[in-house]
């Protein structure tokens, strides 16, 4: 397959006796098992309704259902681990973050923001190779951001990491949380 295409190449079926929200995790992996790209979907066993197209506006669709997404509103909260470390070359940082879970339970839709100090603004413009990740129980999950020095003005670079079932939580940099 070409770059910039796509090809089908299952169809997940229907999963009888599961709860009403569930989560479909897809690993690309090449022949020697290295992971190559994964997603992580939450779905539902209801769909959207998305009604007459006749009511539908350009941009815009009024459904007239939406799936039940509601479980992830009830998800055990899940406990994570973060480590972080930045290299500089002149003004240029490249900064590394591992998340590992440490609960059973899946840490959904984590967000890590390099912050000008701790608890600061986001350092923006801020280039990070993934964000919104999902970290299944007892899995890291590592993530990397290059940033510039001179848009943290004076101070230190900080961390924030907050989920959808994860509280939010502040670092310094370089400093080791499990």
């Amino acid at each position: 397959m070409g770059a910039h295409a796509s090809a089908k190449a299952i169809t997940v079926g229907r999963i009888p006796r599961i709860g009403p929200t569930y989560f479909v995790r897809c690993d690309l992996r090449d022949e020697n098992g290295t992971l190559l790209s994964d997603n992580v979907y939450w779905a539902s066993t209801t769909d959207d309704d998305l009604g007459d197209a006749k009511k539908d506006e350009q941009f815009k669709t009024d459904l007239a259902h939406w799936a039940d997404m509601s479980a992830v509103n009830n998800m055990p909260k899940a406990e994570v681990g973060v480590t972080s470390s930045v290299a500089w070359k002149d003004d240029t940082g490249l900064a590394t973050i591992t998340l590992s879970n440490n609960s059973s339970h899946v840490a959904f839709f984590l967000r890590a923001e390099i912050t000008k100090g701790q608890d600061g603004q986001e350092v923006l413009p801020i280039t990070y190779d993934d964000n919104y990740v999902t970290v299944f129980p007892h899995e890291k999950r590592t993530i990397t951001a290059t940033v510039s020095k001179s848009f943290l003005g004076n101070a230190s670079p900080g961390l924030r990491v907050e989920g959808y079932n994860v509280a939010s939580k502040t670092y310094s940099f370089g400093r080791t949380d499990h």
